[in-house]
């Protein structure tokens, strides 16, 4: 099946009064592009598997799980909270508040700000876990959002059920845990990468950083394709 951008955002903005969306400067993400746009004269991120390869397998089954995680946590306050979303031409979008993400504001953080952030998120995460059952299962920097000063948890496209197997991993891999890497579904999982993640807002790194990091643990051989398991023996942390 063939999706043209032009439709699927006709559609998107007939479903959403007020917005404008620029479909030719999309910011890519993991499994979905990111799409700028303006609702009721706020800046908003219209999320969906666009790409010829992303709109179909995990890119389209990443959104729909983002979207149905975003449901299950609405009345999570530490969450991210779309203004809105639903399915146009066959593929599932969500409009997001353009909120600024931490790990870009991490060589200006202090030390108290950077702990408030992690607090904020360690207690986001024990609430998913023990309230709900499910565990994120990506939580890094690049996934930690500024609210004004809130901190909140977003992209929800890897939430899964705590004390699951899975085939496939997900996640990003400078964050991953040995159990996660064989397919375990933790609550410990979301624990080791927060901790990772303090160290990685304390020594400053940014996304470049830590794309740069992954890289050169791929160049040793280390990682492999994303959707493929890895064992602990390859951990890359």
């Amino acid at each position: 099946m063939t999706y043209h951008c032009d439709d699927f955002f006709t559609s998107v903005m007939r479903q959403t009064p007020g917005l404008v969306v620029d479909p030719e400067a999309p910011i890519k993400g993991g499994c979905a592009a990111l799409y700028p746009g303006m609702l009721q004269d706020a800046h908003v991120l219209v999320k969906a598997p666009l790409d010829p390869y992303l709109s179909k397998g995990m890119g389209k089954q990443s959104v729909e799980t983002e979207i149905a995680a975003y449901k299950t946590f609405a009345s999570c306050n530490g969450i991210v909270k779309p203004l809105a979303t639903g399915n146009a031409v066959g593929l599932p979008y969500l409009v997001l508040p353009h909120l600024v993400p931490v790990d870009s504001l991490v060589r200006e953080m202090d030390l108290p700000t950077t702990l408030e952030i992690k607090y904020a998120v360690i207690s986001t995460l024990e609430e998913m876990h023990t309230k709900y059952g499910l565990a994120h299962h990506d939580t890094n920097p690049t996934n930690y959002f500024l609210d004004g000063r809130i901190p909140l948890l977003g992209d929800l496209g890897t939430v899964e059920v705590c004390n699951s197997q899975k085939r496939i991993v997900g996640g990003t891999r400078l964050f991953l845990p040995p159990e996660q890497k064989q397919g375990k579904v933790l609550a410990a999982n979301d624990v080791y990468a927060a901790g990772v993640s303090l160290f990685t807002m304390m020594a400053c790194f940014d996304r470049s950083e830590i794309d740069s990091r992954q890289k050169i643990s791929k160049e040793r051989g280390v990682l492999v394709d994303d959707n493929s398991l890895v064992g602990p023996e390859q951990l890359s942390v």
